[in-house]
């Protein structure tokens, strides 16, 4: 029966390590522990809100391996229904922990904007106002990054004063000929 006690004493400690680090905020984005539904894996700040949420669940999930641990290491006859609701309330708590995590990210993740890539202008139209076509300018303003072409990464056309293309061809087309 040490072995029974054993395994519920390793598998309270890794929970309440876990627990504790996701709680704290600590727990480093991976592929081998921690919520990994793909709201959590978006962005560091969703990875952190989902184990944030699960991490005291965690914990006291461990805690309830913990106790059923040490209770079976001294069980004897009926006393063995204690580890054996502790280990079934540790598996439910880890369980629900990982569910309102997943479920945290999620609702985050829905009513959090995607932030702009840096070094890129605001959302706001870059086409229009009197700074149209203008390099970094936006009527809602901008973060100071380099906008032209169309943003960072962006696919679009660049924004083109066509006025000034026009007026600078027929200038040229005059010069030449």
């Amino acid at each position: 029966m040490v072995v029974i006690a054993s395994i519920l004493l390793l598998l309270a400690v890794g929970l309440i390590v876990l627990g504790a680090l996701a709680w704290a905020g600590k727990l480093p984005g991976n592929g081998i522990v921690g919520i990994r539904v793909p709201a959590s894996r978006k962005r560091q700040f969703l990875w952190d809100v989902a184990h944030k949420v699960a991490g005291p669940i965690w914990v006291v999930g461990g805690v309830a391996w913990l106790l059923g641990g040490l209770v079976a290491l001294r069980a004897e006859g009926w006393l063995w229904i204690i580890p054996a609701l502790a280990a079934i309330a540790g598996f439910i708590l880890f369980g629900t922990g990982s569910a309102m995590g997943a479920n945290a990210a999620t609702t985050v993740a829905k009513n959090t904007p995607e932030p702009a890539p840096s070094g890129c202008c605001s959302a706001g139209d870059t086409t229009a106002g009197d700074n149209a076509g203008v390099s970094g300018t936006s009527p809602e303003g901008s973060c100071g990054g380099d906008c032209s072409g169309g943003g960072c990464g962006s696919t679009a056309a660049p924004n083109i004063d066509l006025a000034a293309a026009r007026k600078a061809a027929a200038q040229r087309d005059n010069a030449e000929g």
